[in-house]
């Protein structure tokens, strides 16, 4: 199982590349992806700073 961090680390890589590319439907899937793994991603530490 990948960590939040790992998933976005990816994402990012994946939206670089499809930018490459020049494939817009992907950079398109890949903004929403990583802006959902963003949310998660502070979301849990706010919950853990709050722990």
């Amino acid at each position: 199982m990948t960590t939040l961090k790992d998933q976005l680390d990816n994402c990012q890589y994946l939206l670089a590349r499809a930018r490459i590319a020049g494939d817009d439907d992907a950079v398109r899937r890949f903004s929403e992806r990583r802006e959902l793994l963003v949310r998660q991603l502070a979301s849990l530490r706010s919950h853990l700073r709050a722990v």
